[in-house]
């Protein structure tokens, strides 16, 4: 209820009379929100007016049948067209002199008329100027499109010359690696591929003497077989060398890792926290008396100072070793007392040194040994997971033997087929380990079931690129193996070794590229190639046979409750990362 006071003016006698009463104002409330109508703003006071509306219905008016929005009401001409064209839109008026006005004529112009102009002459040169503006304008985007192929151009030229020289660079990295590693061989793979080249050398002599018969090739066989050993024996002296370098490595490293504290991250601080323990600086002065013991050039009372060091700590355990040691640090110290020469003290004192590394690496004098080297297992330990070698006669435990594919069982240790490699084929399977690691490395980003290629080896690897695929490209026939990688034919479907195709890293790229088009590989890459790619896929099918069946299963042990093949650590390894 809303009061609202309505005042009555009349005239009456009193004089202004009015009057109060009551109404019912009914208010409907909006159902949505309030149009936006416009309005204006005053630029003086800054008040924004808006336009509103009514409730009121608006009434319609009826139709009449007259047609009053049309283009004709809004486009109306204001002429005919025909009798006054050329008439002026608003009446003027002149001024002439007549009697009692006079008008100067100081600024007057004498105006002289022109030829008539048309309007077909007006269309005309409206017409001209029209295809003027219009070759000006394909001219423009004539020279915008040859720019935008020029600039197309030289990014690709770039880009090319950037892909050469990529791959020039690459080249000369590889070649240059292999160069030093051939040099200054320090790993297994470093001396396969010294024994490669020797072989690769050893049949290049022996093509070379097709024309010489009898005695003359028998003799130029001999000096061949001479000059064989030669090598053979230099490469023997410097995995010698590498051998020393790898220890001492290994030795620092093992000092490193055990005398350093243990680190923790606090994820609320992010901060590293470290802790050392009874166990960590007992290795940490182990490492400080070894390293004294290897020094040299320094006084006679200083090393007797070293010497007693060592033996307080050897001294605290009473065993056959700590009592060698002592023994030996007697020794020495008496003969520097007699004043004998470091030249002929130097295998006293690697003698000493090597008992006290012995010292440091057990775990009865080092406790956080245990942590970082392998312990030696007892007897009980050997009476399970021993397999035989063929080739010594000897059994092994199977972490001495790689597992292959599961239908092959392995009869012969890393190390025996290591020298039957040195000896007789001498292949660089670097590269084949690099292809696999890589295949491995790329299922396992793409999300992969079945694990084949956790289930093969490296011999499995060398079979599948050299005997399978020849060892060059399918497309290229590229044969350098650093260049070349094995990835998926089919990008649908997981890698296998009857669903890869050796190409060059390149062309792999390519190849992955064409694969998102989701276009048949028959109709990319034709028949013919796609004929002879399925070829040596029913080939390698039918080699790894016993893989089809582990295709279809679960990988994860905890999923099928399978057990892992023995000696798979590196699949191990690998899923648990």
């Amino acid at each position: 209820m809303i009061t609202v006071l309505l005042e009555r003016l009349g005239q009456t006698g009193a004089g202004m009379k009015s009057t109060m009463r009551q109404v019912t104002v009914e208010i409907v409330p909006p159902d949505s929100r309030k149009r936006w109508l416009g309005g204006y703003k005053n630029k003086d006071t800054g008040l924004e007016y808006h336009n509103c509306s009514t409730q009121t219905y608006v009434r319609v008016r009826p139709d009449d049948g007259k047609v009053r929005f049309h283009r004709e009401v809004q486009t109306k001409e204001l002429s005919s067209g025909i009798t006054n064209d050329q008439m002026t839109m608003v009446e003027t008026s002149t001024q002439m002199t007549r009697p009692g006005a006079f008008i100067t004529g100081v600024e007057d112009r004498e105006i002289i008329p022109r030829p008539y102009f048309s309007a077909a002459q007006w269309e005309a040169r409206r017409l001209a100027a029209v295809i003027v503006l219009q070759s000006y304008i394909r001219r423009m985007r004539a020279v915008r499109y040859v720019h935008e192929l020029r600039k197309r151009k030289a990014a690709y030229e770039q880009w090319q010359a950037e892909e050469e020289e990529r791959k020039l660079a690459e080249e000369q990295a590889e070649w240059q690696s292999r160069l030093d590693r051939r040099q200054n061989p320090r790993t297994k793979d470093d001396f396969q591929l010294l024994y490669h080249g020797l072989e690769v050398w050893r049949q290049e002599e022996l093509n070379g003497i097709g024309g010489l018969e009898g005695e003359d090739r028998q003799s130029f066989q001999i000096g061949l077989l001479r000059q064989q050993c030669v090598y053979l024996s230099a490469i023997d002296k410097l995995k010698n060398n590498a051998d020393e370098q790898n220890r001492e490595i290994r030795i620092k490293k093992f000092f490193d890792t055990s005398a350093a504290p243990m680190q923790w991250i606090e994820e609320e601080y992010q901060k590293v926290n470290t802790l050392e323990t009874p166990d960590t600086l007992r290795a940490r002065e182990l490492r400080e008396v070894y390293y004294a013991l290897k020094l040299t050039g320094i006084a006679v009372d200083e090393r007797l100072d070293i010497l007693l060091h060592v033996k307080l700590t050897v001294q605290e355990y009473d065993t056959k070793l700590t009592r060698e040691v002592v023994d030996l640090l007697n020794r020495e110290a008496d003969l520097l007392l007699r004043g004998t020469r470091e030249s002929n003290l130097a295998g006293l004192r690697k003698r000493i040194q090597n008992l006290f590394l012995r010292f440091c690496e057990d775990p009865q004098y080092n406790p956080i040994a245990a942590k970082y080297l392998s312990v030696h297992k007892t007897k009980d330990d050997y009476k399970e997971g021993m397999l035989v070698d063929k080739t010594t006669g000897k059994y092994s435990d199977t972490g001495a033997f790689v597992f292959g594919s599961p239908d092959k069982a392995p009869t012969v240790s890393n190390r025996s087929k290591k020298v039957l490699n040195y000896a007789t084929e001498r292949k660089d399977v670097t590269q084949h380990k690099r292809i696999m690691d890589a295949i491995r490395r790329s299922e396992v980003a793409k999300g992969y079931e079945s694990q084949v290629v956790f289930h093969m080896s490296i011999e499995d690897m060398s079979y599948i690129i050299d005997t399978i695929w020849g060892g060059a490209s399918c497309l290229s026939q590229e044969d350098e193996p650093f260049r070349l990688t094995l990835p998926r034919w089919d990008e649908s479907q997981e890698w296998s070794p009857w669903n890869c195709v050796l190409l060059t890293k390149d062309e792999a790229e390519t190849h992955e590229q064409l694969s998102k088009l989701n276009a048949p590989l028959r109709e990319t890459y034709g028949a013919a190639l796609y004929r002879s790619v399925t070829q040596k896929h029913l080939r390698a099918k039918g080699y790894f046979l016993s893989l089809v069946e582990v295709q279809s299963k679960r990988p994860l042990e905890l999923e099928t409750g399978l057990e892992m093949p023995p000696g798979s650590s590196t699949m191990q390894a690998a899923i648990s990362t």
